[in-house]
């Protein structure tokens, strides 16, 4: 607890704090904020690449979790997906994120890394 010498030079500087606040926005200041956002660049768009990752892998090291529960919301086997993973002519094609593949066989669908962990997997193509 503060003894009263002590709160008594609290309560000022409080007070002084508050006065010091910025002033409310105005409608050009939003246009300015606005406007540096939409100008801001953007990363170039186009298909998604793995060069420099290597090839994708054929086994399987891990699950993550995200992984496990769509393997147990689907009813998907691991031995499913992992006879995916080894099946060279699968579907393959890069992920949303680099170093990764989408897999498909028309059944199941898997994300793999370039660590060989499973990302997520789904049912159908």
């Amino acid at each position: 607890m503060l003894k009263r010498a002590a709160l008594g030079l609290l309560i000022p500087l409080l007070i002084a704090g508050t006065a010091v606040a910025a002033p409310p926005a105005t409608a050009s200041d939003q246009h300015i904020a606005a406007s540096a956002v939409a100008d801001k660049p953007r990363p170039p768009r186009g298909k998604p690449s793995n060069d420099g990752c290597g090839q994708r892998p054929t086994y399987i090291a891990g699950y993550t979790t995200h992984a496990r529960q769509r393997l147990a919301e689907h009813r998907i086997g691991e031995d499913q997906v992992q006879a995916l993973v080894a099946d060279r002519n699968a579907r393959t094609r890069p992920g949303h994120t680099p170093c990764t593949w989408r897999l498909s066989n028309g059944r199941i669908w898997a994300v793999i890394n370039d660590r060989a962990g499973i990302v997520t997997v789904g049912p159908g193509s």
